[in-house]
């Protein structure tokens, strides 16, 4: 039987590998960019350009995308090692409704005026839902994410931080998901914002310590040619 413990190892293994990918890819095509425009640019002007542009991921889609492939590798070592087939998949950018997910156990917690609805006061969609194959138990583990590549809009980042881990105790509470995460990949702050990056941490050590089963993975790259 797969557990939640299952899945929050392979997501941590996955996360170990994809961000070894995302920093030398994002120091590898940074340089050559920068190589580029430096030949037309002031060395200034060609470093300000490069912190514009980015390749290996554009925001929260393109990161729970490339995550997955290496979840599904994980997965795939793991059934391998273990000798069974680990019967999970991976689904992004779901609307946690009960249209969507009608006749799953907790369906009567995503009714109208339902127990999330009270909770929220919406209907998220969600980053990142790990399940079963063929099951309408709780998801085993859920997901939301954050990729900070320039300075965040008309929030605050501590505010953009706590909707989503209010989100995701939420649904921990309801018993919709056996596992949360909380996965962000800053290639911004760390390198242009000290106070921001300990806002970030201050904030996910706060929840943390609220829920300690809320497992969360930040990265801050500075893999980008500075």
């Amino acid at each position: 039987m797969i557990t939640a413990k299952t899945i929050e190892d392979l997501l941590k293994e996955a996360w170990e590998e994809f961000i070894k990918y995302f920093d030398k890819n994002n120091d590898k095509f940074s340089r050559e960019f920068f190589d580029q425009r430096s030949k037309e640019l002031s060395e200034k002007e060609a470093k300000e350009e490069v912190e514009e542009f980015h390749w290996v991921c554009w925001n929260e889609s393109d990161l729970m995308m490339q995550l997955s492939r290496y979840f599904y590798s994980q997965r795939e070592i793991r059934s391998v090692s273990d000798n069974k087939f680990l019967g999970i998949e991976v689904h992004l950018d779901k609307n946690l409704n009960y249209p969507n997910f009608k006749g799953y156990h907790f369906d009567g917690k995503l009714k109208k005026n339902g127990d999330l609805e009270k909770e929220l006061g919406r209907f998220p969609k969600l980053d990142l839902i790990i399940t079963g194959e063929i099951s309408l138990d709780p998801f085993l583990l859920c997901a939301e994410a954050k990729h900070f590549h320039s300075s965040v809009m008309y929030v605050t980042v501590d505010e953009a931080i706590e909707k989503d881990i209010k989100t995701l105790s939420v649904i921990k509470k309801l018993g919709i998901t056996d596992a949360i995460a909380y996965i962000i990949l800053d290639d911004y702050y760390c390198r242009h914002g000290r106070k921001d990056v300990e806002k970030i941490a201050h904030v996910c050590s706060k929840k943390f310590n609220i829920d300690n089963d809320l497992k969360i993975y930040y990265h801050g790259s500075r893999k980008k040619v500075q």
